[in-house]
This record gives C-alpha cells, sequence and structure tokens, in this order.
C-alpha cells in the first residue's frame, strides 16, 4: 500500500513529505521543471544515493516531444566514475550503475509531471539492467533516460551509459513504475 494523500502530498515511511516535481509552473523549461525536481529532492535528503545526487550527477540536457500516445521526455546526464561508486576491481559498480538508472530516469518525468500525473516520481516496480561494459574510477559517463510511456498508473522508462568521450554503450536498461500521487483535489478520476 503507498503513501497516504495529504493537503501538501504523501508522506513517505519516515514521515516526511515526499519532494514532488515543480509542475504547476508552465513557464519552466524542461531543463528547470528537472532541475527544480533535483534541487526539491536534494533539500535534507541523506539516504541512499544522496551523493549521487548532491555532488556528481550534472544535468546536460531535457526536452519533451508530443507522440500520440502521449508526452514522451529524454533527459541527458553526466556523471564522474568516483572510488566510491566502484567495485574491488575498480569499475563502476553494477549495484551503482543500476541506481544511477534508477535516478535518471525517474528524474526524466519531471518535464511532463503535472498535478496527479507523475507529480510525485512514483516507486519503482522493476529494473532490469544489461552490464555491456565497464567504465573505471576516473571515467566521466553518460547517462541518457527516456519516458517511453506514462500512462496513470505505471510509466516504462529507459535508459543507457556511455562512454561519455567514445559513446560506446556500457549498459542499458528498462524502468517500470507505478504512479503514487494522491487525487489532485476538485478532479474526478477518469474513467476507462
Amino acid at each position: 500500500m503507498g503513501p497516504e494523500p495529504t493537503s501538501t502530498g504523501p508522506i513517505g515511511s519516515h514521515g516526511k513529505p515526499i519532494p514532488g516535481i515543480p509542475s504547476t509552473d508552465d513557464s519552466l523549461t524542461p531543463f528547470e521543471k528537472v532541475q527544480a525536481f533535483l534541487t526539491n529532492i536534494e533539500q535534507g535528503f541523506e539516504g541512499f544515493g544522496a551523493e549521487i545526487l548532491k555532488t556528481n550527477l550534472t544535468l546536460l540536457s531535457a526536452s519533451v516531444t508530443p507522440t500520440p500516445s502521449g508526452p514522451t521526455s529524454t533527459c541527458v546526464f553526466s556523471l564522474l566514475v568516483t572510488p566510491s561508486l566502484c567495485n574491488r576491481i575498480g569499475t563502476l559498480h553494477g549495484g551503482a550503475t543500476a541506481l544511477v538508472i534508477d535516478i535518471a530516469t525517474t528524474l526524466a518525468l519531471a518535464p511532463i509531471a503535472r498535478p496527479g500525473f507523475w507529480q510525485y516520481a512514483g516507486v519503482s516496480r522493476t529494473l532490469s539492467v544489461t552490464y555491456l561494459r565497464p567504465a573505471p574510477v576516473g571515467k566521466r559517463v553518460r547517462i541518457v533516460a527516456e519516458v517511453v510511456q506514462a500512462g496513470r498508473t505505471v510509466c516504462t522508462l529507459k535508459g543507457r551509459v556511455e562512454d561519455e568521450e567514445t559513446g560506446r554503450l556500457l549498459s542499458v536498461a528498462e524502468h517500470g513504475k507505478v504512479m503514487i500521487d494522491p487525487p489532485v483535489v476538485g478532479e474526478e478520476k477518469a474513467k476507462l
């Protein structure tokens, strides 16, 4: 069972409100929406992945593409492979790769979010990563995160990690999420 809706949004298991995407400001560009969501998450967050969010993940671009199935978005990030993200042989750890892809694909929801529609970025239901090549410590990688489809309750995201210098593909992933947004006050849920 997910968080209970409140007037300010869902409350996490730690008893604090879950940071949302500032989706009510239509004047923000897709890039600004992602940056604003990153800022909301960073403030006071000390949990798993805090180092990546606060010091190591740089947003390079964000865009929205209209499609017949609804808008999709793509975000591109840069990440320096630091020793704290590496395994015992000095390459990007598989778990760290999965975490980075989880974060990046979640952030890709920000440009299309609106109240009641992915404003709280959901929770993971699946994450499948295929590792193709190692990324050694000191290497800078590019993470490309894309919203494939976002519906009323679930979404499908995909990500890839590339060597920033050569463009070689290092890993690919598919990420499924479930929406946790509370109902928007005064708005009825659409019927199937």
